[in-house]
């Protein structure tokens, strides 16, 4: 299977405060979870310029849209008194991803969960195609053992990947057939 390509995100569907969405399937010990991280569309800025080297008159300035994964060390408690909550300061680039308006999402971050579940069942299941490759051609009984061991990890990832996609689809069914009676 082919992994998805990037989604078109156009110009016209962008606003701060938009949610997109990734997949992830992680092994925590001896569970697996699977689950979705929201990146939020905090503000969406001109490219900058140094003053000497202004456009020229009636072009626009290259806009880019950037994204903050909003997860607990992103986004919490801001003060002991008040009790809100809202972006942390100074967030740290592993955090952030950057690209231009009207241009497709960065890679496996897509605007609904189902999409970017599905471009992570792909992406696993490439990554299982390589691991039998490196099988194939390992040099060693001990590389061949971690490949091995990596690629019963990944068929138990795409499992859980494909019971959530099952679910998903169950709940839209679900979905469609109330909104229908």
């Amino acid at each position: 299977m082919k992994t998805p390509k990037s989604q078109p995100y156009p110009a016209t569907k962008v606003f701060v405060g938009a949610v997109l969405y990734s997949a992830f399937a992680e092994e925590d010990g001896k569970s697996i979870k699977t689950g979705f991280r929201e990146w939020v569309v905090r503000s969406i800025r001109a490219e900058r310029r140094p003053r000497h080297r202004p456009l020229p008159p009636g072009v626009e300035p290259t806009k880019y849209v950037e994204l903050v994964l909003k997860n607990c060390v992103t986004w919490g408690k801001l003060s002991p008194k008040k009790g809100d909550a809202g972006w942390k300061t100074s967030i740290s680039a592993d955090f952030r991803e950057t690209f231009r308006v009207g241009r497709p999402l960065p890679l496996g971050i897509y605007t609904t969960q189902r999409a970017a579940l599905a471009w992570e069942l792909a992406n696993w299941r490439d990554m299982v195609e390589h691991y039998e490759a490196d099988i194939a051609h390992a040099e060693s009984e001990e590389s061949k053992a971690e490949f091995v061991a990596e690629l019963a990890l990944t068929h138990r990832l795409i499992e859980a990947l494909q019971r959530r996609f099952g679910r998903m689809k169950k709940l839209s069914l679900r979905t469609r057939q109330e909104n229908t009676q």
